[in-house]
């Protein structure tokens, strides 16, 4: 009888432990990648990967755990006019400017624990604009619907569109999202941006001098705020 009893206690902890086992499993099956997964893929899918001009893009590494999070200029003119505040980087993923200095934003945007960072991939919504034998600004493509609501809402922040006609004059007639873009937007209002861009990198293509990579920790370090109990360290509460 003792026997049939330990027996029957055996086969009840076997299966305890193999539906234990099961749950587990499934629970990690079910579990959503980190959402930084995408971005790191769709930058580093681009390493050493020869552009238009026979040159390689410059070899770059991201953490899995990142905080940019992939978005869409609609989505972020939808935050705007929520009155939401947040950070959003504008480039693309062959971007060489962008591709210089991503991975110290990364780097800094980690270590200030910012949550998240949203991005927006512009490298097809602008517009192109071109200096004609008049000397006069043509648009030789439209940009999106979204675009042209960015250019509205971050308008104070955002630079000239700047194009030079026969003389070297410089030209404008309207501002420009360029690639690298990083801007901070606090209650639906665009406050600051940066491209974090060294006055030391000349090419954007050539190896990051140590007073390169310094002015980008200094230009991220002043544009990332970290918010603490929802109180601003940089304007208090």
């Amino acid at each position: 009888m003792k026997r049939r009893i330990l027996v029957i206690l055996l086969i009840m902890n076997i299966l305890l432990f193999a539906c234990s086992r099961n749950d587990n499993n499934s629970e990690e099956e079910n579990s959503d990648p980190p959402f930084g997964l995408a971005f790191k893929e769709a930058y580093e899918s681009c390493n050493d990967v020869l552009n238009e001009n026979g040159t390689a893009n410059r070899s770059i590494f991201i953490p899995e755990d990142n905080p940019f999070v992939i978005s869409s200029a609609e989505e972020i003119v939808e935050r705007i006019e929520n009155g939401e505040t947040f950070y959003v980087y504008f480039g693309f993923a062959t971007c060489p400017w962008c591709r210089s200095v991503i991975e110290k934003a990364v780097e800094v945007t980690m270590k200030k624990g910012i949550e998240k960072v949203y991005y927006v991939d512009i490298l097809n919504i602008r517009d192109t604009e071109e200096v004609n034998e008049e000397d006069e600004i043509v648009r030789t493509s439209e940009g999106s619907d979204a675009y042209y609501q960015l250019l509205e809402y971050l308008d104070n922040v955002l630079n000239d569109y700047q194009l030079e006609d026969s003389k070297g004059a410089i030209l404008s007639d309207e501002k420009r999202i360029y690639a690298p873009n990083f801007v901070y937007v606090e209650d639906g209002k665009a406050l600051r941006m940066t491209s974090a861009i060294s006055e030391h990198q000349i090419n954007p293509r050539e190896e990051l001098s140590a007073e390169a990579l310094k002015d980008e920790e200094e230009a991220f370090d002043a544009f990332f705020q970290k918010s603490v109990d929802g109180c601003r360290v940089d304007k208090g509460c």
